[in-house]
């Protein structure tokens, strides 16, 4: 479907004086005006969030299209149009033949409504258990020794093999700042059903509990961007199922409230004994398949050469909200994220860039050794998926096993519309020719910059990285409007975002001189993403586009790192950790959380098909 709007046509208007031709007719200097009418158009109510998969990421990755179509660019998509698709989980969705029963000691079997009493979580398993047993284990958190406070351990005591594991749903109420910190990490609905499998647990029952004050009792039907179930059923069932079956049993703590009172003040030996009550459950959860889609246009620069330089921002963003990445306050929930710095305003300036070059193409005026990839990538809030399949696709049809050397360098923008003080260039120190190629052009556009070596960054440069391509990420900066629904148009600066484009039209011709050709370097890595909380590091980069349910597959590691040093490779499968079975990153997670620095434990890996023992030793973090 084509876009047919007044920003496309106002683009026709704006640039050309007439309806749309062809762009050789093209005389074009990048505005504030141009800039504005991309963001305020790919952030308009009608995209609603351009979330991938959706009619809104269509329309934004059409109009994308029709820009590069009208500026004369060859498409470099799937079957010769400008659009690269690609699967992925959007979701998860509950089946037709969802049921769960519960019968008390007396016998008396009660059958539970779905989505009322109880609901499946999104990572259980799919099958049938009849007449299992349950056990209460209080907050199901097992957690190691934090400075001064003792280890903490649900299960201490417990046979739960073969069982079913009631457990709250999430930390005690009244326990201090310190000991909250020793058990958050290990009190996500994931991890707690990880805890739960691992001590042998048919089956995980989550319960709120009346003093966690929460509106739902039932846990969302949620997706976390996991390919991959947790190994265990996982159901929530709400507080009233679990208080009648305390109520008629034989022990002091005969209601929810009693019982959490007791655990809440950080105590472990409150724990009844549900003898006599047995649990009958049938899961049905369907993951939820969608289409996204990329926008791949070539600006041809020398007939002669192979080689290519890729250029590209990600145009996807959070819909109304619905990923776990949303910062929207209570009274923003289901708006509709407008995603204007995050990341209208790259894509606004790789548009502006496009049209630039190809005006002095037409002047006969752009003379160089590499095309020009001009890149739009979506799926990138959901895991960098966009930019991975490229990669994925690309190695598949040139049968190569390396992206180099058809692809010299990749420059991407992400939030680069907030510009106050100065532009951020990360990944420098991913080639020893970035530091010269930018001082070069910074003599003529003295642009305020500040450069950072890191390449290991949460946006799409990272997976060219990983892959042996030098990488540079243009970006301005975070706010507090990111990942919010005041993320608008308004907010942006404009005339910083004309001085990026322009420097990045600059450096994109001084890249075009042959004598530049890039070199790649390994950088070692120095920061964390935040999130992680491990006090180990082990240096190993997982590949969360991986659907593979055999272990956690690497996208790469980092220079200097503990698992360089053991001998871990990229595509490298880890199936093992200190004695742990590896089916998924939460089962690595989970193995993480128990290493000590410096002591040495077996990592088993899949290498292609053969199975390969290390020794790897973990280093603090702190």
């Amino acid at each position: 479907m084509r876009v047919k709007t007044d920003i496309l046509l106002g683009f026709c208007f704006l640039y050309l004086g007439l309806e749309c031709t062809h762009s050789t007719t093209l005389s074009h200097a990048i505005t504030k005006k141009s800039l504005q009418t991309h963001v305020e158009f790919l952030s308009s109510d009608s995209l609603e969030g351009r979330l991938t998969g959706t009619k809104g990421e269509k329309l934004a990755t059409q109009y994308t299209a029709d820009i590069f179509q009208h500026l004369g660019l060859e498409p470099a998509g799937d079957n010769g149009t400008f659009f690269q698709e690609f699967d992925f989980t959007a979701g998860v969705l509950l089946g037709k033949n969802n049921s769960c029963s519960v019968t008390n000691q007396n016998g008396a079997t009660r059958s539970l409504i779905l989505g009322q009493a109880w609901r499946p979580l999104s990572f259980s398993d799919n099958t049938s258990f009849a007449g299992s047993e349950l056990v209460f284990a209080g907050y199901g958190i097992t957690a190691p020794i934090l400075g001064d406070l003792p280890a903490y351990d649900s299960y201490h005591g417990l046979n739960v093999k073969n069982k079913w594991v009631i457990v709250f749903r999430y930390t005690p109420e009244k326990i201090s700042n310190e000991q909250h910190r020793q058990l958050s990490q290990y009190s996500s609905p994931r991890y707690k059903a990880f805890t739960a499998k691992e001590n042998g647990a048919k089956g995980i029952i989550f319960v709120s509990g009346p003093n966690s004050k929460v509106k739902n009792e039932l846990i969302p039907l949620s997706f976390d961007t996991s390919l991959s179930s947790s190994g265990v059923v996982a159901i929530s069932v709400e507080d009233v199922v679990i208080n009648e079956l305390l109520r008629n049993n034989a022990y002091q703590f005969n209601s929810l409230q009693k019982l959490q009172d007791k655990l809440d003040s950080g105590q472990l030996d409150a724990v009844p004994e549900l003898t006599g009550i047995k649990i009958a459950c049938h899961i049905d959860v369907q993951q939820k398949k969608q289409h996204g889609r990329n926008v791949l246009a070539r600006l041809k620069v020398d007939a002669a050469t192979a080689s290519m330089m890729i250029i590209g921002a990600h145009i996807d963003h959070l819909g109304r909200g619905e990923l776990s990445g949303s910062r929207s306050r209570e009274d923003e929930i289901k708006l509709i994220h407008y995603g204007a710095d995050d990341n209208a305003s790259g894509v606004s300036s790789v548009l502006e860039a496009a049209v630039a070059l190809s005006n002095l193409k037409a002047q006969g005026k752009l003379h160089g050794s590499k095309d020009i990839l001009f890149a739009i990538w979506s799926g990138e809030e959901l895991g960098l998926l966009g930019s991975a399949h490229f990669i994925k696709d690309f190695i598949e049809k040139t049968g190569n096993k390396s992206l180099r050397p058809a692809i010299d360098a990749n420059i991407n923008l992400d939030m680069v519309g907030r510009l106050r003080k100065n532009l951020v260039l990360q990944g420098v120190g991913s080639s020893s020719i970035w530091p010269k190629l930018i001082e070069r052009v910074n003599k003529r556009d003295a642009m305020p910059l500040i450069t950072q070596n890191d390449p290991y960054l949460p946006t799409d440069s990272t997976s060219f990285y990983l892959h042996g391509v030098p990488t540079l990420n243009l970006f301005t900066g975070s706010h507090d409007e990111y990942h919010t629904p005041r993320d608008k148009p308004e907010t942006l600066n404009y005339e910083g975002m004309k001085r990026i484009s322009k420097f990045l039209v600059d450096l994109i011709l001084v890249l075009e001189i042959k004598q530049n050709v890039m070199d790649y370097q390994q950088v070692q890595k120095t920061g964390d993403h935040p999130g992680r909380g491990f006090r180990v590091y082990l240096g190993t980069i997982p590949d969360y586009t991986s659907s593979d349910s055999l272990g956690v597959k690497l996208s790469g590691v980092t220079k200097d790192s503990p698992a360089e040093r053991a001998g871990l490779r990229q595509d490298d499968m880890i199936v093992e950790l200190a004695g742990k079975k590896i089916h998924d990153i939460y089962d690595y997670t989970f193995a993480l959380s128990a290493l000590h620095a410096g002591d040495p434990v077996a990592l088993v890996v899949l290498r292609g098909q053969v199975r390969v023992t290390l020794t790897i030793v973990a280093r603090s973090r702190e």
